[in-house]
């Protein structure tokens, strides 16, 4: 499913060259919606099929992204010529210099750390809410919380990064630092009632 994300975003940037932080936007905000239903969904297979059944569903269900990556094409106006093909291939080799800056290598790590930070905030949060006295139904609700918040954050970012608008570059690098903040203050606001809410609404 990773290897999907960057050629449907570089596809969707061809379609629309002037606007297409927005159709990025518009696109990578079906992340939130996801999480708005698969909720209720994995809830119900998980009762109706049991564990394993859930995982062998949930690979069903994401294995509709094949056919979906087979119906990208190439704009007419990108497609290349023989020659302009063998350029292409020479100019791969460059990735291998890319490779060697230190300043694409910290891009390369900060996206690993902030993808593990993901999915530890998304295990443990839930589980925490709970062990604190919270009901399952109160964390699961939590996700809807990041859900509809991630769905805001990513059509703005979209729009803040239009035509003459703000750098993605600085703009990504400004909200994963604003993130890390959110997550280093957490235990300063854990203990009150509402804390997880705020941090699910803000994360």
């Amino acid at each position: 499913m990773g290897f999907t994300l960057i050629p449907s975003m570089v596809s969707v940037g061809y379609v629309f060259p002037d606007h297409s932080g927005l159709a990025n936007g518009v696109m990578t905000s079906a992340v939130g919606v996801g999480m708005l239903v698969s909720g209720p969904i994995i809830q119900h297979l998980l009762e109706t099929y049991g564990l394993l059944g859930t995982y062998l569903l949930s690979a069903a269900i994401a294995s509709h992204i094949i056919p979906c990556g087979m119906l990208l094409k190439t704009p007419p106006k990108k497609k290349q010529t023989p020659a302009e093909m063998t350029k292409r291939y020479e100019f791969l080799k460059t990735y291998i210099k890319l490779l060697q800056t230190p300043a694409y290598l910290c891009v390369l790590i900060g996206g690993m750390l902030w993808n593990i930070a993901y999915a530890v905030i998304m295990i443990h949060l839930p589980n925490f809410v709970v062990q604190n006295g919270s009901t399952r139904n109160e964390a699961s609700f939590l996700f809807t919380v990041i859900a509809i918040g991630t769905i805001l954050s990513r059509l703005t970012v979209g729009l803040a990064t239009g035509p003459n608008g703000l750098d993605p570059l600085l703009l990504n690098f400004g909200l994963t630092a604003s993130m890390g903040a959110v997550i280093v203050t957490f235990p300063l606001y854990v203990t009150y009632p509402t804390g997880p809410m705020i941090f699910a609404s803000l994360y």
